[in-house]
């Protein structure tokens, strides 16, 4: 079912928009890219976004959000869960929104979609309990492709089409991240490449010791210094690397931050070396430019349009996705090597 367009709002109907925006910190990023565009066709109307606790903090600063609410969407212990629900729930129904909008195909989303009082409410059309909670459904687009315009489809109903979206996720600092980034410097002259050596997946991971070997090679032959990011939980990674690294060389460590002041520390850095994870697309919000180490999964479906990055893919033709195309492969040096010389 497609749909019609005489079940579309009028623009002069929508003055409180809320878009939905949780799950892993890349997923959250992809939805920034349509603020924006959604600003632009609604320019009296003020935008809040729902995130929950690993996304918070990535549309604090955005110029077009007018308030992030923040929900704990852990599943256990299950009244917890349940409570968080209702809470959610009781504010989008005080918040009285003219316009939901769910870029989610199930999890909660359709039954929060449906109780939130909203009074047009947008998703996707192609399961039961999504045609149940949406009074305008948009057919489901091909993921096979860019994954950012795969879900912009949601927004064509409304008028809002591909070519107003630019596909890549969007980062904003505030004036006191950038003032944080600036003394973690201590007016340094040094120039550095930013190493994110961590993943939620093992098989999105290149190994320390080549990570090491890159970082040794740009500071013997460029004079970069190594920026080395610090992941919560993956903090065995930067004692190995720090085992590894010449102690002779400069190193900078960048430990725990929010994403804000992260981000305004990898603005420091010539580029980011980085396997397909989350802060990956933070630098890609942030502008960054990105050296893309693909070791499992595809690097079509997250290249941003107008932005930076290299991708380092090796296709492994003995794996592939449900849509026929091959998934990646370990990287060796030299393929990383090569590939890093573009961004030098």
């Amino acid at each position: 079912m497609s749909f019609k367009a005489n079940t579309i709002p009028d623009k002069a109907e929508i003055h409180k928009i809320c878009v939905l925006a949780w799950g892993m910190v890349g997923d959250t990023l992809f939805r920034t890219a349509f603020i924006g565009p959604l600003k632009k066709h609604y320019p009296q109307a003020s935008i809040s976004v729902i995130v929950d606790n690993r996304g918070k903090g990535l549309f604090s600063h955005h110029p077009d959000v007018d308030e992030e609410y923040v929900f704990s969407h852990k599943k256990k212990p299950r009244w917890h869960y349940l409570l968080n629900m209702a809470k959610i729930v009781f504010w989008m129904r005080r918040k009285k929104f003219d316009l939901v909008i769910n870029f989610y195909s199930g999890g909660s989303s359709p039954l929060i979609t449906r109780l939130s009082g909203g009074k047009w409410r947008l998703g996707f059309d192609h399961t039961a309990k999504l045609r149940w909670a949406n009074n305008i459904l948009a057919p489901k687009a091909s993921f096979a492709g860019h994954w950012i315009k795969a879900l912009g489809e949601t927004l064509r109903p409304l008028g809002i089409n591909e070519s107003d979206i630019q596909h890549r996720p969007f980062f904003y600092c505030s004036k006191d991240e950038m003032e944080f980034a600036k003394d973690f410097f201590k007016g340094s002259q040094q120039k550095y490449v930013g190493f994110n050596l961590a993943a939620s997946d093992v098989k999105k991971c290149w190994p320390v010791k080549e990570h090491v070997a890159l970082a040794n090679w740009f500071y013997q032959e460029q004079g970069l210094v190594p920026l080395v990011l610090t992941n919560p939980g993956q903090e065995f990674l930067i004692e190995e690397f720090k085992r590894l690294y010449p102690q002779a060389q400069p190193v900078q460590y960048v430990p725990v931050l929010p994403f804000g002041k992260l981000a305004a520390i990898l603005k420091y850095s010539q580029f980011l070396v980085t396997g397909d994870t989350g802060i990956m697309h933070l630098a890609f919000g942030a502008g960054v430019p990105v050296l893309g180490l693909f070791t499992y999964t595809q690097p079509y479906h997250v290249m941003p349009e107008g932005g930076t990055c290299v991708a380092c893919f090796k296709p492994d033709p003995t794996l592939k996705d449900e849509y026929g195309q091959a998934l990646g492969s370990q990287l060796d040096f030299k393929t990383v090597q090569e590939n890093a010389r573009s961004l030098l």
